[in-house]
């Protein structure tokens, strides 16, 4: 081939690689912008999350409450006690008499007593035994009870408060046997004890210790 020859397959070639050229530039065009647009890219990363630690609360028990109450005694039953009338701390007088009578504690333990003893009244029967019950009512004097304890040998006190003359025209009752029940019992204990009430109704006071037995 001549050189014009070749000159001319070259001129003729041009138009073919043109395209190529021109397609082979835009995808390294494309490759570089994608490599750029990749560098700059940022990441964004959430910042860490702050996590705190709380120790659970401690559970404080509560201080346990204090009691300092004494042990309650037991009621003194009338098995343990022994009544008597007590002719020293009675006390006669014009319009009334104050007859005081105690009731002992014969056990080895101490006991407690507290309120008004009921009390019934008998007629002396024969030999001197207790009688039949007398129409007697009693009412409650003086001041309100209060707990009474009793050790060993100790005693509890209490006043019949009998009238001296009639009352409304109701007379004296003559009285052989008093009968005493304890409060908190049901058994009754008696002592012989002459009396003679007027008016129908006695008086009782609430239970005290002997020794500060007082009108």
């Amino acid at each position: 081939m001549t050189g014009r020859s070749r000159i001319a397959g070259l001129v003729k070639a041009k138009p073919l690689l043109a395209p190529v050229l021109v397609a082979a530039g835009a995808l390294l065009l494309a490759s570089c912008a994608s490599g750029k647009a990749t560098s700059e890219r940022t990441t964004t990363t959430a910042p860490p999350t702050s996590t705190t630690t709380t120790s659970p609360p401690t559970s404080v028990p509560p201080s346990p409450g204090t009691s300092s109450s004494a042990p309650t005694l037991a009621t003194c039953a009338s098995s343990s006690l022994r009544l008597a009338q007590d002719q020293a701390q009675s006390t006669p007088g014009a319009g009334e008499s104050y007859i005081a009578y105690t009731l002992t504690n014969a056990g080895s333990t101490p006991c407690s007593l507290e309120g008004f003893p009921t009390v019934a009244f008998y007629a002396s029967g024969t030999g001197g035994t207790q009688g039949e019950r007398l129409p007697l009512a009693t009412r409650q004097s003086g001041p309100a009870p209060a707990p009474v304890t009793l050790d060993a040998s100790g005693a509890a006190a209490f006043y019949l408060v009998i009238g001296n003359v009639p009352v409304g025209g109701v007379g004296c009752t003559r009285v052989g046997w008093v009968s005493v029940t304890p409060p908190g019992s049901t058994t009754a204990l008696s002592t012989a004890s002459p009396l003679a009430p007027c008016g129908g109704t006695v008086g009782v006071t609430a239970l005290v210790l002997a020794s500060s037995l007082s009108t």
